[in-house]
């Protein structure tokens, strides 16, 4: 039996705001009996829009926001996943995407 992976982001990025915050609530359930997790697994990892790297987040636990400061790129979405994999190699993905929201105007403060 596979593991089942969970993963719900909140939130939102807002075109020409400098940061943002994402909250990301996952988990993850073996179902094989006697199966644990494997050593290193579950793994929680983002991305930028088109990037073909993840970068993992480590050391967190649910639910967790996700703090973004000095984006430059306004346009891309970020992408999440949640990956668990048991003891007998059978595994499982979660993901869920961040799209950039709308126009923040700029403002000046007197």
């Amino acid at each position: 039996m596979n593991p089942k992976a969970n993963l719900s982001t909140s939130g939102s990025v807002l075109y020409n705001s400098p940061s943002a915050a994402i909250t990301l609530t996952f988990s993850a359930k073996i179902n094989t009996p006697g199966a644990t997790n494997k050593a290193g697994y579950p793994k929680l990892s983002f991305k930028r829009g088109n990037s073909q790297t993840w970068t993992e987040l480590t050391g967190v636990t649910s639910p967790y926001t996700h703090i973004l400061n000095g984006l430059t790129d306004k346009l891309s979405t970020f992408d999440y996943k949640y990956e668990v994999v048991d003891s007998n190699d059978s595994q499982d993905v979660a993901t869920s995407s961040v799209s950039v929201g709308s126009y923040i105007a700029p403002s000046i403060a007197w």
